[in-house]
């Protein structure tokens, strides 16, 4: 692990280069999200399009199969993976700008888990050492993640036993997306961790209405500090609350079939999701064709954030962004860097180093621009709500899942009205959805924390003095009878 220190006093520009390796301003984008402004900057992905290696995966990002193995054998759940992931041959990138990942009906004798012994007898009966019948590719990234948002934009192949995915894993799990190939009109979310108290079977299908077979779709999920929430083609339509570990990102095309049932189009958790395999009908070669997966993180375009003593591990996360970041002010301040993590430090103005800052492992710094409209205009009222339960802290339970089953259907109605929005100090909330109830109230800033908290709110009206907080966008959370409604509020 490489560590260095700086010592003289150091101010990061668009022009300024130092230790804390400069890259050239990423992307950045804005997403407008029930009337709330989301902004982001990209942090790691691939484009598949590499104009110095035409062709060829990124080895150093991705690896070409599990690290724990060649094809997966489930005996939890009763489902089996038929393929052997190759090193690399079921792997296409002759289409520039393009990934596929394709299955093949061509027998190879190989071992399922590579370090384990041929006679091993594996969940499913057979020993370690066999021949498959069928080939496939993945990409697994090498890099483990903790929060942002995670695109991929593919399209998915048709035919019986074909199971495309794209999820993030790390003992826990969080499915962006799996497909059937036999439906096509279909996508199924998920997320898989011990100890769900609530809901063991938490995932569900959204249904399309356009075969996902006939062009490219946009999955994505936005997973914050302490929830998840799905979307496809932009249209929001579930929502799970649980904290995950830093996880890494998969895409595989993987060929299925029961040990014990068949599924059904359309269901998961009332059997394994394989029906019987491919049969004679499955296309082969088969490809889940895929454009580009991206990954952002939330930019803060209006805090000033100082930095002093921040060891980088398991529960923080591994990027910092602000109007202007500053280390080591008046204190000595460390950035540790473990479990493969990069750090990111974005800023909109600058990034100071003042004094003796130790640097452990990969730090990559940069000043962009902050993307879409100021950060201090006004960009709708509208309320989004979401049906749920809460501690007695207010805060969401763990396990409790919101879904619709439809994109693009409207979740519910407008539930409070913040005025004056924006505000420069005090302004009130009028809860339209009052009942007899008492509410919870809080409000977080834009990396979610929170600023504001009232779990005993009786009256209709709320009036807050917000004058001691930071110039900035926060989210406003009202909790009702099981509801959220959510709320935009900009502080001048």
């Amino acid at each position: 692990m490489k560590k260095f220190i700086i010592f003289l006093i150091m101010i990061l520009s668009l022009s300024v280069y130092t230790k804390c390796k400069a890259q050239t301003p990423p992307e950045s984008k804005w997403v407008l999200i029930n009337g709330v402004v989301y902004r982001y900057y990209y942090i790691d992905g691939d484009e598949f399009g590499d104009p110095f290696h035409p062709g060829v995966l990124d080895n150093k990002k991705w690896s070409n199969s599990y690290p724990w193995g060649r094809s997966l054998c489930d005996e939890e759940n009763g489902q089996n993976e038929i393929q052997y992931y190759t090193d690399g041959q079921n792997i296409d990138l002759s289409t520039y700008g393009k990934l596929k990942l394709t299955a093949n009906n061509n027998q190879i004798l190989a071992r399922a888990i590579p370090y384990l012994d041929d006679d091993n007898i594996r969940c499913d009966g057979l020993p370690n050492l066999r021949t498959f019948n069928y080939t496939s590719g993945m990409i697994y990234m090498n890099r483990e993640i903790k929060w942002g948002m995670f695109e991929i934009n593919a399209k998915i192949p048709v035919g019986q036993g074909l199971f495309p995915a794209f999820w993030l894993y790390n003992d826990e799990e969080i499915d962006v997306f799996e497909c059937k190939g036999e439906c096509v009109y279909k996508s199924h979310w998920d997320v898989h961790y011990p100890n769900n108290p609530i809901n063991p079977d938490p995932g569900g299908w959204v249904d399309t209405y356009g075969p996902l077979s006939g062009s490219f779709n946009t999955w994505r999920v936005d997973w914050g500090i302490g929830s998840v929430e799905w979307s496809f083609n932009s249209d929001i339509y579930a929502l799970h609350f649980h904290q995950f570990p830093a996880l890494n990102v998969i895409a595989n095309l993987a060929l299925g079939k029961n040990i014990n049932s068949s599924s059904p189009c359309g269901t998961f958790g009332q059997g394994p999701p394989f029906n019987d395999g491919p049969n004679s009908t499955t296309p082969f070669p088969s490809s889940l064709e895929i454009d580009w997966i991206r990954i952002w993180k939330r930019l803060d375009c209006t805090s000033t954030i100082n930095v002093c003593n921040y060891p980088q591990n398991l529960n923080d996360d591994e990027s910092i962004s602000g109007a202007n970041v500053y280390f080591n002010s008046g204190c000595t301040s460390t950035i540790s860097n473990i479990l493969n993590k990069k750090i990111d430090i974005v800023a909109i103005n600058e990034i100071v180093f003042d004094g003796e800052t130790t640097i452990e492992g990969d730090c990559y710094s940069r000043i962009i621009s902050c993307p879409g409209p100021p950060p201090e205009g006004r960009i709708g009222d509208n309320s989004n709500v979401y049906v749920d339960q809460f501690n007695e802290e207010g805060l969401p339970v763990s396990g409790i899942s919101y879904e619709r089953t439809t994109a693009g259907t409207e979740i519910n109605g407008k539930g409070i009205q913040v005025y004056p929005n924006p505000t420069e100090g005090e302004f009130s909330i009028h809860a339209f959805a009052k009942t007899d109830t008492p509410s919870k109230l809080k409000i977080l800033d834009i990396n979610g924390r929170t600023v504001y908290e009232n779990s005993n709110v009786i009256d209709e009206i709320v009036l807050i003095d917000f004058s001691k907080q930071n110039p900035g966008t926060y989210t406003i959370h009202y909790m009702n009878n099981n509801k959220i409604y959510s709320e935009k509020l900009i502080k001048y």
